[in-house]
């Protein structure tokens, strides 16, 4: 061996006796843990690297009473919620913990390994105020905490927290959101909080926090509502800026509402489009028209500009326009009622859903999805807005993970 050699192979092992250079044992250790003086087992394990301690928060948080985590995936980072409601985010592989607006610094980062997200036992100090602390000779983690028994004191937006991470629907970017709306509305399950924020009724209709452009432009199942809104610009295809206001819809739900009108005929049912396509200068015109006339209630039956679901060439109001023609007390509506959805097509705003439409019940207002969504959101008995806040949001990964392993 050459002279410098042996002169570097010397100086690394001095420097690793001196503790200078650390030398990679294998991976991290395994650590045990201790809660209130009994041991319990968790998957996956706690694990120590060096001086820090990483724990699985998702894991750990179901022996912690009255404390909850989860991951988002769409913005990765991990959020918590202590007892008392306050909610804390970090970014993975961060060292800040935001709360309240404010940053707080902590010592160490978080980690994520093998699809699982440890942070460290301060954080659990910072975000739970629970007792932690790593006892070297024992290779555990003791942690100390108040009772199950407290649980009973939380106040329901925090006490159902657990089952409410466990929804398929559930979003773990929302969670500020669940808790606030479900402290202001105490006799809602869960699963209607969930449901209603997905939607957005947590804000005013129309409101520009998160209002926005849906994503899937073009579809038979794009979502347009107070909430979503079509560029002034958009124009489906098939139809031209000169169309204005047409009266047919867009390819395949103008073919499949043509079948049913003619099966309709044959029973003595006649159908026909009063209103179909209507371009965003023709809905702004008309919604200006009611705001002059009625500006307290036009919002009620008239939607904004960018907002109609007729600029999506998929709705069509049929037979008639207005509730003073009653067109729900004609055979032609009880016929929609019972056949309508094998053609693709919804009642749209129906009786007792206004405050979730954001419209009164509009028995001419009929929209297209296809047969098998149309069938689908009518043995639900929900709304499309509702079909759209619990069956089309990313589903819950805990959810997905717990029904592979159930």
């Amino acid at each position: 061996m050459k002279p410098i050699k042996i002169f570097i192979a010397i100086s690394l092992v001095f420097a690793v006796f001196c503790g200078l250079v650390s030398v990679d044992a294998g991976g991290p250790d395994e650590v045990g843990l201790q809660i209130n003086g009994e041991n319990k087992d968790i998957q996956p394990k706690i694990l120590k690297s060096g001086e820090t301690v990483y724990i699985p928060i998702i894991a750990l948080t179901k022996f912690l009473y009255g404390s909850y985590a989860d991951y988002s995936y769409a913005a990765k980072k991990i959020i918590a919620v202590n007892r008392y409601g306050s909610v804390f985010e970090n970014k993975i592989n961060t060292d800040v913990i935001s709360v309240n607006g404010g940053k707080l610094k902590t010592a160490d980062s978080s980690m994520q390994k093998s699809g699982d997200f440890y942070v460290t036992d301060e954080f659990l100090r910072i975000v739970f105020g629970i007792g932690c602390t790593y006892g070297e000779k024992t290779n555990t983690l003791y942690i100390w905490q108040t009772s199950e028994t407290d649980t009973k004191k939380l106040p329901p937006e925090i006490c159902d927290l657990g089952e409410a991470m466990l929804l398929r629907h559930y979003q773990p970017e929302y969670l500020e959101r669940y808790i606030k709306y479900k402290k202001n509305n105490p006799a809602l399950d869960y699963f209607d909080v969930v449901t209603y924020v997905n939607i957005g009724l947590d804000f005013p209709h129309y409101s520009g926090i998160i209002t926005k452009e849906p994503k899937n432009l073009g579809s038979a199942l794009v979502l347009c509502n107070k909430y979503s809104r079509l560029p002034a610009d958009y124009i489906p295809e098939g139809y031209k800026k000169t169309d204005g206001r047409v009266l047919s819809l867009v390819g395949e739900a103008q073919e499949q509402f043509e079948k049913m009108r003619a099966d309709a005929t044959k029973v003595g049912i006649s159908l026909y489009i009063v209103s179909g396509y209507r371009s965003y200068a023709v809905q702004e015109q008309i919604y200006n028209n009611y705001k002059k006339t009625d500006p307290n209630g036009a919002d009620t039956y008239s939607a904004r500009p960018g907002h109609s679901e007729h600029q999506t060439g998929l709705a069509a109001d049929i037979n008639a326009g207005s509730l003073s023609a009653h067109f729900e007390k004609t055979k032609e509506y009880a016929w929609l009622v019972e056949n309508a959805h094998k053609y693709g097509f919804i009642l749209r705003y129906p009786k007792g859903k206004e405050w979730i439409t954001g419209y009164t019940f509009e028995p001419w207002h009929w929209r297209y999805l296809g047969a098998k969504i149309a069938q689908r959101v009518r043995e639900l008995e929900i709304t499309y807005d509702e079909y759209c806040a619990i069956y089309r949001v990313p589903q819950n990964a805990r959810a997905l993970y717990l029904s592979y392993h159930s």
